[in-house]
């Protein structure tokens, strides 16, 4: 009768014992995947896209064509009325006023920090539409910063004692050094320093662009260049 009862409960404890395991497997996972994925989150990263990919691959040809800007001689100046026209295009509850402030600061501190106005300007759209109150819950401002990034990038551009992310032109003139950075000192391999991978470490992070040796192949920041190089390409460079 002994010998009986252990042989029938053999194969009920090692069912338990492979579930049992199997739980545990799935509850570390699990973990890892939720730890993987906040953290990205609080460096501002996308989550998706986790695969590998060409990182050349679906982007529009408009986007692949550098600008070739290196120095504030090579910057040019958007036009006022024409540069205004679009943002007012873009969002209509910008005042005139607001609009005349956005166009001379992206051409004061695109000049200031070597890029574009016109990209500057284009990247403003895709990021807040000029919303000076923008809020993702997960970045702020005109420009759309990261509380991480604005700590260490952020300036006081307007010289009134205060650098917030919520002031127009603190959040314009250190967009504008920022992306001067990353194209110029974040990215550390030099034959990747263009103002489209730029653009791209600016939405996914500068890192990435080294990593992945170009754009990286989250689907996010993909429709993020195509998107800024697109306002590029058929508005504001018809500006300059």
């Amino acid at each position: 009768m002994s010998a009986f009862s252990l042989n029938n409960l053999k194969t009920p404890i090692l069912v338990i014992i492979y579930t049992v395991f199997f739980i545990i497997i799935v509850t570390i996972a699990g973990v890892m995947i939720a730890f993987t994925c906040s953290s990205k989150l609080l460096e501002g990263l996308p989550i998706i896209g986790f695969g590998g990919a060409n990182p050349n691959n679906n982007l529009d040809e408009a986007a692949n064509n550098d600008l070739g800007a290196t120095s504030t001689q090579d910057v040019g100046q958007v036009k006022d009325d024409c540069a205004k026209s679009q943002i007012k295009n873009a969002n209509p509850n910008v005042s005139d006023a607001d609009a005349q402030k956005y166009v001379e600061w992206a051409n004061k501190y695109g000049k200031m920090y070597g890029m574009d106005p016109a990209l500057l300007l284009a990247q403003l759209q895709a990021e807040s539409t000029f919303d000076p109150k923008a809020s993702s819950g997960l970045a702020n401002g005109i420009a759309q910063f990261t509380p991480a990034t604005w700590s260490g990038e952020g300036y006081d551009a307007n010289g009134n004692g205060n650098a917030s992310v919520w002031e127009p032109e603190d959040a314009i003139a250190s967009q504008a050094r920022y992306m001067s950075r990353i194209k110029n000192q974040k990215i550390t391999n030099p034959n990747l320093r263009t103002w489209q991978n730029a653009v791209a470490g600016y939405n996914a992070g500068p890192a990435t662009i080294d990593q992945y040796g170009g754009i990286p192949p989250y689907p996010e920041t993909r429709i993020y260049v195509n998107k800024i190089f697109n306002l590029y390409n058929n508005y504001y460079s018809k500006c300059l």
